[in-house]
This record gives C-alpha cells, sequence and structure tokens, in this order.
C-alpha cells in the first residue's frame, strides 16, 4: 500500500514526492493501519510469544531509546518532538516487518514487496521520463531551490536526487522480481525505463549508486539470471549512449543539458559542500552525547554557516551560502541531532547490514534469492554519505525492511515471554496518540498550503487559513512567517511579532529580511540594522540585503 500510494502521487501534484510532511502522512496511516490490524490480531488470539532479539534488533531498540532521549533533553523541545513523533511508526514499520519476515507468511511477504517495488519503480520512471520529453515544469519555488532554472527540466519530480535515490534503493527487490518472470523482456524494459530516467536526472550520485546496485545484482545472481542481467545492463548502457548520441548530433538543447549540469554543479552551492561540512562538523563537535535534539540540525544550521564563513578572516564567498534543513551526510546529521552513542548505533546497524550483505555475494545461493534486500544497506552507504536518505521517506522505508530481514535471518537470544494482551493495548494507545498528533500536523500544513493559493488575492482568506493552522498544530513556524510575511505585505507592522513567533520552530533568512524590511518600514531603524547586520553574517550572498543595508547606514549618516 505505502508503494502504491508514493507512485500514485504525481497524479495528485508533481511536486508531491519531496514534499517531506504529506508523503510521511500518507505512510504514518498504511504504518497505523498495518500495526494497529497486527496488534488486534495477536490481543484476540492471547497466548505467550517468545521474544528473541538479534544483534541489529537490539541495535535498533538502542538507537530510538536515545532518539527519544535526545527528545526528551532538545534545546527546542516542541520543534524536537514534531521530528519525534513520525518515528514511532518508523519503531512500529520495523516491528510488524521483523515478526512477519520471521513468520510463515515472510517469503509471501517479500513477494508483494518486489512486486510493488518493481510497479513503483517502473510508474515513477516513467513520469520521469514524461516530464523530460514533454517539458513538464515545476513550481519557481522548486526551480531556485533546487537550482533546475539554470537550465531546461530534467527528470526530477521536484527533485531530480530524491527520485534518482528512490528509484535506485529500489531495484534490489523490483529486479528480483523481474527476474523472476520466465521471459527476459519485462527485465530489459523496465531496466531501460528505471535506466533512462537515472540518468536523465542528470545526478552524478544517482549514476554511481546504480552502476554499483547493479555489479551488486549481477555478483548475486545465478547463472542463468546473470546472463539476462548482463543482457539488460548492456542495453541500459546502449540506448543512453545512443539517446546522447542522438541529440548531439542532431543539435538538440537536451543534449546539452548533461554538460551545462557539470559546468552548473562547480558553482552550485548543494554541491560545493566545502561550507556545509565545515559547518556541519563545527556542530557535529558541540553535540555532545545525546545530541541538540531531532531537527535541531536544520535549526540551528545557518548560525554555523556564518561562523564558517567568517573563519580566520576570510572573506565569505558569495556563491556558498544556503538556508539548509539536512546535512547532506547521514552520519554529521544523525550526531549532531542524537548525539554520539546514536551515531554510533547508527554507524554498527549499517555495518552488520553491509556486512549482511557482503556474505551473501560471498555464498551465492543456487535458487533465486529472497528479495536481494540484504543488498540494499550496501547501496544505501553513498546515499547516507553524500545525500539525506535516512530522512527521505522511502528511503527509510526500505533501509527498514531490509535491515527486518537480516535480522530475521540472524542469531537471535531468546529474552523471555511476552503476553499480546497486555503488550499489544499499551502499544495500540501509543500508536493512536502519535496518529493524533500526526494528523493535526497534516491538517495544519494543509491550512497553509490553502493559505498560500490565497496569498496574493484574498487576504481575508489567507490569513484565516494560517490561523487555523496555528489551531490545528502551534509547532509549525511557516503557518506563523506566512502570517507576518502576509500582514506586513499589507503595511500592518504586528506582522513582526508573527514572524518574531516563528523562530522558534523554523530558521531561515528570508525571516531575518522580512523583520529588517519591516523594521525599516515602520521607524524602527536601529532594530533594522541589528536584523541586517545578522541576516548578512549567515547570508552574504543576498545583494539586495547588501543595498538595503547600506541605505540604512547612508540615511543615519545624513542625520
Amino acid at each position: 500500500m505505502a508503494f502504491l500510494l508514493f507512485l500514485a502521487l504525481p497524479v495528485i501534484r508533481v511536486r508531491s514526492i519531496p514534499a517531506f510532511s504529506i508523503t510521511w502522512f500518507l505512510i504514518h496511516c498504511v504504518v497505523f493501519a498495518a500495526c494497529i490490524g497486527a496488534l488486534a490480531c495477536m490481543a484476540r488470539r492471547g497466548g505467550e510469544k517468545r521474544l528473541r532479539l538479534s544483534a541489529i534488533d537490539l541495535l535498533v531498540v538502542g538507537f530510538y531509546t536515545l532518539y527519544f532521549a535526545a527528545g526528551a533533553l532538545s534545546e527546542n523541545r516542541e520543534l524536537s518532538f514534531t521530528a519525534l513523533s513520525g518515528e514511532f511508526f518508523m519503531i512500529g514499520l520495523y516491528v510488524f516487518s521483523r515478526a512477519v519476515f520471521a513468520g510463515p507468511s515472510g517469503g509471501d511477504f517479500i513477494e508483494k514487496i518486489s512486486v510493488f517495488a518493481a510497479l513503483a519503480a517502473v510508474i515513477l520512471s516513467l513520469w520521469g521520463l514524461a516530464q523530460y520529453f514533454f517539458d513538464i515544469d515545476v513550481p519557481r519555488g522548486l526551480k531556485l531551490l533546487f537550482k533546475t532554472h539554470h537550465y531546461p527540466v530534467v527528470a526530477s519530480m521536484g527533485n531530480p536526487n530524491f527520485l534518482a535515490e528512490f528509484l535506485v534503493l529500489s531495484l534490489p527487490p523490483a529486479f528480483h522480481f523481474l527476474l523472476s518472470r520466465k521471459s527476459a523482456a519485462p527485465l530489459v524494459g523496465s531496466a531501460v525505463v528505471i535506466g533512462l530516467a537515472v540518468f536523465l536526472t542528470y545526478s552524478r550520485l544517482g549514476w554511481f549508486a546504480m552502476a554499483l546496485t547493479l555489479l551488486l545484482l549481477l555478483a548475486s545472481c545465478g547463472k542463468g539470471e546473470r546472463r539476462r542481467l548482463a543482457a539488460a545492463m548492456v542495453t541500459i548502457a546502449v540506448i543512453s549512449g545512443l539517446f546522447f548520441v542522438y541529440h548531439q548530433q542532431t543539435g538538440s538543447t537536451r543534449s546539452e543539458r548533461v554538460l551545462r549540469s557539470f559546468e552548473i554543479s562547480k558553482s552550485t552551492p548543494l554541491f560545493e559542500r566545502t561550507v556545509i561540512y565545515r559547518a556541519g562538523l563545527s556542530m557535529l563537535g558541540d553535540a555532545g552525547f545525546l545530541g541538540m535534539g531531532p531537527g535541531m540540525f536544520g535549526y540551528r544550521y545557518l548560525d554555523y554557516q556564518g561562523r564558517a564563513l567568517h573563519t580566520k578572516g576570510e572573506r565569505p564567498a558569495r556563491s556558498l551560502p544556503v538556508d539548509l534543513d539536512h546535512a547532506h551526510n547521514d552520519m554529521i546529521e544523525i550526531g549532531v541531532d542524537l548525539g554520539y552513542a546514536a551515531l554510533a548505533c547508527f554507524v554498527l546497524l549499517i555495518g552488520f547490514g553491509a556486512a549482511a550483505g557482503v556474505r551473501s555475494l560471498t555464498r551465492p545461493s543456487t535458487g533465486p534469492s529472497p528479495g536481494n534486500l540484504d543488498l540494499v544497506p550496501l547501496i544505501y552507504i553513498p546515499f547516507g554519505l553524500w545525500s539525506f536518505a535516512f530522512y527521505m521517506p522511502f528511503s527509510k522505508i526500505l533501509l527498514l525492511l531490509s535491515l527486518a530481514f537480516i535480522a530475521s535471518r540472524s542469531r537471535s537470544v531468546d529474552l523471555g515471554v511476552v503476553r499480546p494482551r497486555l503488550v499489544g493495548p499499551l502499544i495500540a494507545v501509543l500508536l493512536v496518540v502519535f496518529m493524533v498528533v500526526n494528523v493535526r500536523y497534516a491538517l495544519s500544513v494543509r491550512h497553509y498550503e490553502k493559505g498560500l493559493a490565497y496569498f496574493k488575492g484574498n487576504f481575508e482568506k489567507s490569513f484565516e487559513h494560517f490561523r487555523r493552522g496555528v489551531e490545528c498544530y502551534p509547532f509549525n513556524g511557516y503557518n506563523y512567517f506566512s502570517m507576518g510575511s502576509l500582514l506586513l505585505n499589507h503595511g500592518r507592522s504586528e506582522g513582526i511579532g508573527f514572524l518574531k513567533e516563528s523562530m522558534h520552530y523554523l530558521s531561515s533568512s528570508s525571516t531575518y529580511l522580512y523583520i529588517a524590511r519591516g523594521s525599516r518600514d515602520h521607524g524602527s531603524a536601529g532594530e533594522a540594522e541589528y536584523w541586517y547586520r545578522r541576516l548578512l553574517f549567515v547570508r552574504p550572498d543576498i545583494r539586495r540585503a547588501h543595498e538595503e543595508y547600506r541605505e540604512i547606514l547612508d540615511r543615519d549618516e545624513k542625520r
């Protein structure tokens, strides 16, 4: 169901895939329904269950225990609670998958995962190719954020890296299903569609990870499967090469996108990681044993970026700063948010998973491998080191599924007896509580989106939606920010108060700029100077802010 929801999102709107909040909410609904149903069955059957935990299970327990501890001790508990609330469903997903994999229906569950992974990968690849060939563009805000405004449309569904990441991570279970077909046509056809979509995202990380994945799958196959997979790999390379040669010969602008994307990447902030990682490592040094709290990397990043840009008296590079929510390195972000102990647990989890993948390659089975899920942690490593796969909905789902699968096949320790009729209702109550929180947050996001739709044309409707969004979930800073900017756009100074309130829940250079301009326009020159200085410290690349700040200083000198 989760895979089906994911592939159906572009039908609703092409920008939905990277929309963390709504995508996460749909996934939480699926996990909630599955877990409640399973708990009801357990409670009805009663009896006793043996609790057997493997090393991976113990690491998952340790990691999420530290996750909740970091949330409880966070520097900003309200913000961390928002980030933490959804993770309860990820725990539920892991436990649910672990129980199913260890049971008699585990093989059937793997086959279903493989079918829907293949279906989702092919359908989303077709969406991406349609976007590329028919120039279906994304909203201007996403263009500015993901730099797609520099060159014509790529296969992205809103973010080319997110699309490539999902397609590549879904390949092991998807190819398990495709290799099990009698005919080679489904495998070759799907491989070409998926391979071309990844190629046309122009995500160099996606290209590398896909090549790694295909090689790992090739090594894990039996002889008959290996021939078909090798044929699919050759076909992918030939089709991609012919595509590029054709457009190069015909002079199409599409063939220039690859070359231009390489040139652009040299000056694009999200590919120039020097400042990001320097600031991130500085944050990691200050994180401590239990971290700053879930979600705190994005909240505190701007201050650390400002320090990184002004170290050693160097003139700050104006082309590098960005407003950043994620570290583009899972190890750094997990260490900052959750602390060193949780980081150690996470590294060990990925290490155990990767070791299991290596063992599966050294001991290839004679028949079809069980879903190839043990290869997912190996493929996850480059994404975890160069992106933020742990914070993307379906990347995390695939990782947790693979870890649960590996744990179900590992040695376990018997820790005693559990009574479902006692434990089941308690877990169900916790699931309901967190589901209520997620529903309220989703409603808040929905009101925020509707408020934006009326932002320029209807002040009353827009403000009312933002206000109702605050009522639904008071920790969503975007509604406060939007109320503040809406009021300032209509010349009302009380908007500054809403902007400052939003800073309890989000950190954005846009907030600094709006407060600075609002203070300037309502006669508070000293306040405006303070916020312009603060803005230019963290984002010296905003040229308009330099000009406006200079105008205030010149006005003060004349006085």
